[in-house]
């Protein structure tokens, strides 16, 4: 990739060969952002898979590291990125297909705002749903009831982020500069 990106994704990774094509595949074929995919540790073949996912994909950045944690590798993740915007999605998740992009258009429109978060859905173990994060959240579902589109937290954002845990990691875009 020869200019910087407009969103750097981070995805740490640990045994997680299973997960990552799902992942991965997730983010979707915009040419316009960098993947780093941080290998923490990885004993499964992760490491294999990743570095033949970033000779197929120039947007796959692989970083390979001893077993540190996710938050470690995160930020290391976050070290290494190159675009105004961060977002994070674990390896054994998966984004719907526009969610980048809403989040994308939103912070371009916006330009102050310096953090945004996704409702998601829970998937048990046998792979049923288990629901809407912010239905689950009584205090957010009852202040934030029927919004669709996009909004913005009253004066107690805070307040409200530490209140309840609404805000789900693989969600998360952030403006680099604030992170860092």
């Amino acid at each position: 990739m020869t200019q910087d990106p407009a969103i750097s994704v981070v995805i740490p990774s640990r045994n997680a060969r299973s997960w990552l094509p799902h992942a991965t595949a997730s983010v979707g074929g915009a040419a316009d952002l960098e993947i780093i995919v941080v290998d923490d540790g990885s004993t499964d073949g992760t490491d294999a898979f990743l570095d033949r996912l970033a000779a197929a994909d120039p947007r796959v950045v692989v970083l390979h590291g001893p077993r540190r944690g996710a938050g470690a590798a995160r930020n290391a993740g976050l070290a290494a990125a190159r675009a105004p915007l961060v977002a994070f999605l674990d390896a054994d998740d998966r984004w719907r297909l526009d969610k980048l992009a809403a989040q994308a258009s939103l912070h371009a429109a916006r330009p102050e705002i310096g953090f945004s978060f996704t409702d998601y859905l829970h998937r048990r173990p046998d792979g049923r749903l288990g629901g809407a994060c912010f239905a689950y959240w009584r205090g957010f579902a009852a202040r934030h009831a029927g919004r669709d589109a996009p909004f913005v937290l009253e004066a107690d954002a805070l307040a409200q982020l530490y209140a309840e845990n609404v805000v789900g990691t693989s969600t998360v875009v952030v403006r680099t500069d604030l992170l860092r």
